[in-house]
């Protein structure tokens, strides 16, 4: 906000000066524009004008002391405008550096985020190339299909290799899990001391350390029962002070394990096999090793032999009572009554029972293409006729 100009720029003089001062200047002035000296220029009659009002306000006392106030308020007003449109300048400055900043640190945040996940991505699409390789690598070391394994040894050592053969048919990638912990952590993490830890929820086939990233290891187990015991109860892994951070390592649980988790969220199901279950109730023990303790495949129909067995659920379980998992059958459906510790078990029995049948079906397929193969290789019966003639 410009002053307008006052009575002592006219006369070229600054606020406070003395009454000779303004005399000797008003005199020097006037001699320069006097209207006698400049009779053809107009705007020497107009500041010849100027000076003397100038003149006349600041020689007289009380003129001069009112023309005095105004001013000192109107110069005091101009300050307090200075110093306000400074400060707005400066609080525009600051709020504008602000959100060039904000907006900085958003961009970097996003850029950030998405390197991350292209790294986790190539870092889990590099432990699954390494997975196949190791199946393929293994499948190559298999004996043939049509050699028994089993043959010449005893049946509790037949069984143990086929189990193996089964656990085989899990893919690698479901079996295993990633663990992550902070680089804070006190402890040096290796793959000794790794597998000191999650041995303690199931036997451990190997463990891949990361080079990119050191705080984050790949632990394939030699069972999927174990690698569901590592996601669901991390505090088994090395206790309740466990700094592990532990995920499927391919982001989603298996197919599987889904499947039974929906199974056990489906109280209508359960609860109408509960109630059946009144009329019939197996023997739970029978229920749980009826796949162990199966007859062998010729005692069944060739039709009923080429069926696959049924998924596994938890209304296949009517007699899970007497181990005192889910209590009574016939009070309430298992969605209502089992806590936590119940579900996780009967997921455990489940993949058991799981296991278990891969394994009875493999020996039923295998059983019936023996008895086929001896079946081909028996000598044809001779005609009615030639045998009465022999005789």
């Amino acid at each position: 906000m410009a002053m307008k100009k006052t009575h002592y720029d006219t006369l070229g003089l600054s606020l406070g000066c003395t009454t000779k001062e303004i005399t000797k200047a008003y005199r020097t002035q006037a001699l320069k524009y006097h209207p006698d000296k400049n009779p053809d220029n107009p705007v020497a009659a107009q500041r010849f004008h100027e000076i003397s009002i100038a003149y006349e306000t600041l020689t007289h006392a009380e003129k001069k002391a009112k023309y005095d106030q105004e001013l000192q308020a109107q110069l005091q007003r101009q300050q307090k405008h200075a110093e306000l449109d400074q400060q707005r300048r400066a609080m525009k400055e600051s709020l504008e550096r602000g959100e060039r900043e904000a907006r900085q640190r958003h961009v970097q945040a996003q850029e950030a985020k998405a390197q991350q996940a292209q790294e986790l991505e190539a870092y889990r699409q590099e432990l699954m190339r390494q997975s196949r390789l190791r199946e393929k690598g293994a499948s190559r070391r298999q004996p043939p299909r049509n050699e028994d394994v089993g043959e010449g040894l005893p049946e509790n050592v037949a069984m143990a290799l086929k189990s193996s053969q089964v656990k085989q048919k899990v893919a690698e990638v479901d079996r295993s899990v990633m663990a992550k912990w902070s680089r804070k952590s006190k402890t040096t993490w290796t793959e000794r001391t790794l597998l000191d830890h999650f041995r303690s929820v199931g036997p451990v086939d190997h463990i891949i350390m990361s080079t990119k990233k050191p705080t984050t290891a790949l632990i394939v187990f030699q069972s999927l029962i174990s690698a569901y015991v590592a996601v669901t109860q991390p505090h088994r892994v090395g206790g309740s002070d466990q700094p592990f951070r532990i995920q499927w390592a391919s982001g989603t649980p298996p197919e599987f394990i889904q499947q039974l988790e929906k199974d056990a969220q489906m109280p209508s199901t359960t609860k109408g096999t509960s109630t059946q279950g009144n009329d019939h109730q197996p023997d739970s023990s029978h229920t749980l090793a009826s796949v162990d303790t199966a007859p062998p495949a010729t005692t069944m129909s060739s039709s009923s032999s080429r069926q696959p067995p049924p998924p596994p659920s938890f209304t296949s379980f009517p007699g899970l009572e007497s181990d005192g998992l889910s209590g009574s059958t016939t009070s309430a459906s298992p969605a209502e009554t089992l806590s936590l510790d119940d579900y996780e078990t009967l997921t455990f029995i489940n993949l058991r029972n799981w296991e278990r049948q891969q394994l009875s079906e493999q020996l039923r397929q295998e059983q019936d293409g023996s008895t086929a193969e001896s079946t081909n290789e028996a000598p044809h019966p001779e005609p009615t006729s030639k045998r009465s003639k022999l005789s």
